[in-house]
C-alpha cells in the first residue's frame, strides 16, 4: 500500500527541450511565440515559455485566471510598470493590460483558473470583439 501511495507522489518533471517554440503569428499575435510545458485540465492551469520579439506586443487582454509570470530575460512593459530580469508578477482576474518590448523577453508564465478559460483578447484594435484563449488553444501546442 505504501509503494503505491510513494508511485502517485511523484513529482513531474518537464524538460523543455522535449517541446517546440510555436510562433503566434498565425493566430494573430506576430512577434511572439510559445513552448508550452504543461497542461493540467484538472487543475485548471497550463505553463509555458512565452517570447516576445523587440519592439512587439501582446494584444491588449483580460485575465480570466491568476497568472504568475517570472522574466527569464529581457524587459517588458505595461501598465503596470516596468519588469526586467528576474522580475515577478502576480496578476489577479479581472486585469486589462497591453504587453510591450522593446529589447524582447522571455518570460515564464503560469496560469490558474477556476475553468478552462485563461485569457479573453481583444481581436482587434477598437476592442469591438474578443477570443477567449483555453486550456485547448495552449494544448494543441504542447
Amino acid at each position: 500500500m505504501q509503494e503505491n501511495v510513494a508511485k502517485a507522489n511523484v513529482a513531474k518533471v518537464f524538460e523543455p527541450d522535449a517541446h517546440k517554440w510555436h510562433s503566434l503569428a498565425d493566430v494573430g499575435y506576430p512577434g511572439t511565440r510559445m513552448k508550452v510545458l504543461a497542461v493540467d485540465d484538472a487543475g485548471h492551469s497550463v505553463h509555458f515559455l512565452f517570447e516576445m520579439a523587440p519592439g512587439s506586443k501582446f494584444p491588449r487582454h483580460n485575465h480570466i485566471c491568476r497568472a504568475i509570470v517570472y522574466t527569464v530575460q529581457g524587459e517588458w512593459d505595461y501598465e503596470e510598470g516596468h519588469m526586467g530580469p528576474g522580475s515577478l508578477v502576480i496578476e489577479e482576474p479581472g486585469q486589462y493590460h497591453t504587453p510591450t518590448t522593446k529589447t524582447g523577453c522571455t518570460l515564464l508564465t503560469h496560469l490558474i483558473s477556476h475553468n478552462k478559460n485563461m485569457l479573453e483578447v481583444d481581436a482587434d484594435e477598437k476592442g469591438d470583439s474578443t477570443v477567449v484563449l483555453d486550456l485547448d488553444f495552449y494544448r494543441r501546442y504542447l
